[in-house]
Formats: structure tokens, C-alpha cells, sequence
């Protein structure tokens, strides 16, 4: 937010992403002044550790019909195929279903080895360091502080 951001409102924000969080989560909350925002203010969430559990599910099963004012229970549709990894895709959420990967063929014989000696190999060349020179030391200052 703004300079006038006062620590009522950093709190009121931090309060509302611990009440969205998990119970256990760990909340570790800063603010940062950026006048260009005006009255404005920019929460960023980070999360991490996710242990792979999935989502609650917000589905309204419950329709409810203006024309004759009854409730209609909608079934939920039942997955095409059944997940076979229980492993979390990114982010932890949802499950991934592996792809069969081609098997990779076996080699069928090693190539014989040549017992002829290749030319050496000359090491790369490495420019020499330049030495050090006392007048770059002398363009510095030394801080008041350490004088």
C-alpha cells in the first residue's frame, strides 16, 4: 500500500488470508511501501509444502428450479477412468496418471574396443591473471565509520 498504510490494515489482511489458510499453516506476513498504489493495497501469498491432499470439493448439489420451486439433486459424474497414481500433480493439487513410457531396447553387443592410441590432447589455454595493481586499491574511499 501507500505510506499511509498503518498496521491495522496490514493486520486486517493478514487475517483474512489465516482465516482462508489451513489451520496448521504457518503464516509469516510483511508489508512493503509503494506510494505508486495510492489507497490501494497488493496482498502476495506464497505457499508451499503441500502433502498432496486434494481440494475440498465446492460443488452446489442443490439446484433449485424457479418454475416449480422444488430442489432437483444433481449426481456428480463419475470419473472415465480411475486415477491410477495417488502421486499430486504440481502445485500438490489433483493426481496424475502416468504415461506409458516405450521400453528402451537392450543393447545387443558392445562395439570392440580400438587399442590404438588417439593423439593427446593438448589442455586448454588459459590467459594469464593480471597482477594486481595498488592504483585500482587508491581510487576507493574508506568510509568514515572505518577512518
Amino acid at each position: 500500500g501507500g505510506s499511509d498504510l498503518g498496521l491495522f490494515e496490514i493486520n486486517e489482511a493478514a487475517q483474512l488470508v489465516s482465516e482462508a489458510a489451513h489451520p496448521e499453516a504457518n503464516i509469516i506476513f510483511g508489508a512493503v511501501i509503494d506510494d505508486a498504489l495510492g489507497d490501494e493495497v497488493r496482498v502476495t501469498v506464497i505457499a508451499a509444502g503441500f502433502d498432496g491432499g486434494q481440494p475440498p470439493s465446492k460443488r452446489d448439489n442443490v439446484l433449485g428450479s424457479a418454475s416449480s420451486g422444488q430442489a432437483k439433486r444433481e449426481e456428480p459424474a463419475t470419473p472415465a477412468r480411475p486415477a491410477e497414481s495417488s502421486r499430486p500433480a504440481f502445485g500438490g493439487l489433483g493426481s496424475v496418471t502416468p504415461r506409458d513410457e516405450p521400453a528402451t531396447p537392450e543393447p545387443a553387443e558392445a562395439a570392440p574396443v580400438s587399442e590404438t592410441p588417439s593423439a593427446p590432447v593438448a589442455p586448454p589455454q588459459v590467459p594469464p591473471a593480471r597482477p594486481y595493481q595498488d592504483s585500482q586499491a587508491e581510487e576507493l574511499d574508506v568510509p568514515d565509520f572505518l577512518k
